[in-house]
């Protein structure tokens, strides 16, 4: 049994989480695709990610090409401190 945090929306995200390194910033997109569909085969359903990391896209498709539906899967992000603004925040580059 995975554990899990309850949201203060109710909703419960399980402790742990997939991390997808820090591949795509080195190109490799690819990698980065199949690494999310093995982690989602695998049975994570949390996958963290970063700005820096570059691996959003990567992980979107990855969700996309696995079959699941999106709200089965949480992705958590961390922002890099270059995009905030003390107004709106900058949209990832994968919703950019």
């Amino acid at each position: 049994m995975v554990r899990k945090i309850t949201l203060s929306d109710g909703k419960q995200i399980p402790a742990l989480a997939f991390g997808t390194g820090s591949f795509g910033h080195l190109g490799i997109h690819d990698q980065s695709v199949a690494d999310g569909i093995r982690a989602l085969e695998a049975g994570f359903r949390h996958l963290d990610t970063a700005q820096m990391y570059e691996t959003e896209r990567a992980i979107a498709e990855s969700i996309q090409k696995s079959g699941l539906k999106r709200d089965e899967v949480f992705v958590t992000t961390k922002r890099e401190s270059r995009r905030l603004s003390p107004s709106l925040p900058s949209p990832s580059p994968a919703s950019a």
